[in-house]
């Protein structure tokens, strides 16, 4: 009777197992694979514009007169006037960056010390700069730079010599850059900078004047605007 009853306990255990395991899922599905997630990558890309003060070196000033014979004017001097750039530009690495600039130079008075000279010299330039950012120090980056293009120099309103007239003359151009920017945000900059700049050449029509030495000293503060996405 006792092998009788505990064959029967064992009977209805392994019975209950095997309805209990016909009753799960033999196929449950593997959990899904973990999704991949990637870094946020930010643009290069970020746009500019700088205003300022342009001041210049003496240029060398030649009169062109009748029979091939030339006259170099005196003490010549350009007023200081405004300079405005725009650009865009790319920040390659954490310390490189390059960028197309168009710029304006506004009028200047051109004379000289015997009232034989009166124009005025404005310059549209288009450059291609690079530069290197020294490091970033509490949001502040000193930074220098280089930059090479063309500048198209005007010579108007010119009153003396009286046989001379407007002319204009596109030149090589290039500058040289330093300056020290701070993060106002992530995307955000001011810019403060000093830039050399040699201009070339220029000219008066009928081809009376040449001038020669167009060398430049700007002081100039900024924005950049870098795109995050």
């Amino acid at each position: 009777m006792k092998i009788r009853i505990i064959l029967g306990v064992c009977t209805g255990t392994l019975m209950m197992g095997t309805v209990a395991a016909l009753g799960a899922d033999p196929l449950a599905p593997p959990p899904p694979p973990p999704i991949e997630t990637y870094p946020e990558v930010s643009s290069c890309i970020y746009v500019r514009g700088d205003v300022g003060i342009a001041t210049y070196e003496r240029p060398d000033f030649v009169k062109n007169l009748p029979g091939g014979a030339i006259s170099s004017a005196l003490g010549e001097e350009m007023k200081d006037t405004l300079v405005a750039d725009i650009g865009i530009g790319c920040q390659y690495t954490e310390n490189l960056r390059a960028d197309v600039t168009l710029g304006y130079r506004s009028k200047s008075r051109v004379q000289d010390d015997f009232n034989s000279l009166d124009a005025k010299f404005s310059a549209t330039t288009l450059l291609v700069n690079a530069y290197y950012d020294i490091g970033n120090f509490n949001g502040f980056t000193p930074y220098i730079g280089a930059g090479i293009g063309i500048s198209r120099n005007k010579l108007t309103d010119v009153r003396l010599p009286a046989t001379s007239s407007s002319g204009s003359k596109t030149s090589f151009a290039y500058a040289l850059h330093a300056g020290v920017s701070y993060d106002v945000s992530e995307a955000l900059a001011i810019d403060a900078s000093y830039r050399y700049i040699d201009l070339g050449k220029g000219k008066s029509g009928p081809d009376v004047i040449d001038i020669d030495k167009l060398v430049g000293h700007d002081f100039r503060i900024g924005l950049r605007y870098r795109f995050l996405d």
